[in-house]
C-alpha cells in the first residue's frame, strides 16, 4: 500500500523533492537534494514516486523500481502547474502587472467604456 508520494523535480546538479502522506499533507520539503542516489535508497514498497519526463529519467525511474517503490514519469505538457512555470522569471516578478482591459456593457446605443482603476475594485 502506498503511504507516502514523493514529486522529484530534477535539475543539473540537484533535485527538488515534495513528499506527501496519504491524505495529501505535505510532510516534507527538500529544496536542495544534491545526491539523489542516496536518497532513492531510503525509498521502500511504501513509496510512489513521480518523476518529470526529460533526459535521464527513466534511468532514475529504473533505480526508484529496484527499491520496490511505485513510479510514473509524467509529461509535462499536460500539467499546468509545470507549463505555467516554464514563464517565470525573475525579470517578470519584478514587473508590475497592468490592469486588465475590462469592457462594461452600458446601454445598446453607446459604446462599451473602459472603467477606472476605482471602478474596478
Amino acid at each position: 500500500m502506498i503511504r507516502r508520494v514523493h514529486g522529484i523535480d530534477r535539475h543539473k546538479s540537484y533535485s527538488t523533492i515534495a513528499v506527501l502522506n496519504r491524505e495529501g499533507q505535505e510532510v516534507e520539503f527538500i529544496v536542495r537534494c544534491t545526491d539523489l542516489k542516496e536518497y532513492i535508497k531510503c525509498l521502500d514498497g511504501e513509496d510512489a514516486v513521480i518523476l518529470e519526463a526529460s533526459s535521464g529519467s527513466f534511468y532514475w525511474a529504473d533505480r526508484i523500481e529496484s527499491r520496490g517503490a511505485v513510479y510514473y514519469v509524467i509529461d509535462p505538457h499536460k500539467f499546468r502547474i509545470i507549463k505555467d512555470s516554464w514563464n517565470k522569471s525573475d525579470k517578470q516578478d519584478g514587473v508590475p502587472r497592468r490592469i486588465p482591459f475590462l469592457w462594461v456593457k452600458v446601454p445598446r446605443w453607446q459604446l462599451p467604456v473602459q472603467p477606472s482603476s476605482e471602478e474596478c475594485m
